[in-house]
């Protein structure tokens, strides 16, 4: 089975960017949390300081993923987005490769990215570990942003981007984090109007 085949079979995003798996990207985080265990992924729960911390392990493109749910800046009980981590790949070059895989999956069922950003950065690295350290300096980024309007009334947008887990002991590996963010709700973190928050 394709890559393209496994994200539409697994992840089934349906016709809207702001549905993860079928299931709509708002309302309880709880609820969106529950709903997931349908699909046969590992939830638990870990009491935190703002909330609850939700430890999320399944099937996704093929393989297994963690996820992270993204909080509402208004109300930590909301959610605004689901953020996909894939696998760590041991090489630069797997890592990139992976990426641009993606990057063509996402953008033959959304069209081309509405902001792209790919550099290596201005000192020019020479291999793959230290194009990781770039990244994780904030040197170096390779990012892909896609939403379901190219005419910019988008209500949900993916983000396509390689992060980097530094190891304590030996080289440091790469993987993709995707995000998937409802653009009605504002992230925690994120600096926009409050008068664009929910009522």
């Amino acid at each position: 089975m394709t890559l393209l085949l496994m994200l539409i079979s697994n992840v089934a995003i349906a016709q809207r960017i702001y549905s993860f798996k079928g299931i709509p990207v708002r309302g309880l985080i709880e609820k969106f949390a529950d709903s997931l265990k349908s699909y046969n992924f590992d939830v638990s729960v870990e009491e935190a300081f703002l909330g609850n911390y939700y430890n999320i392990k399944g099937i996704c493109f093929g393989e297994e993923c963690k996820l992270e749910l993204v909080e509402a800046d208004a109300d930590y009980d909301f959610i605004a987005g689901v953020l996909v981590l894939t696998p760590e790949q041991d090489t630069w070059e797997k890592t990139f490769s992976k990426y641009n895989e993606f990057k063509k999956m996402f953008t033959e069922l959304y069209g081309k990215p509405y902001t792209k950003l790919e550099t290596v950065g201005p000192n020019n690295p020479k291999n793959g570990i230290d194009i990781y350290r770039s990244i994780r300096n904030s040197e170096a980024a390779f990012i892909s942003c896609f939403h379901d309007d190219q005419g910019g009334g988008a209500e949900g947008t993916v983000t396509l981007s390689i992060a980097v887990k530094e190891e304590l002991f030996g080289d440091p590996k790469g993987y993709l984090k995707i995000e998937y963010l409802n653009n009605k709700v504002v992230p925690i973190g994120y600096s926009v109007d409050r008068d664009l928050l929910p009522k």
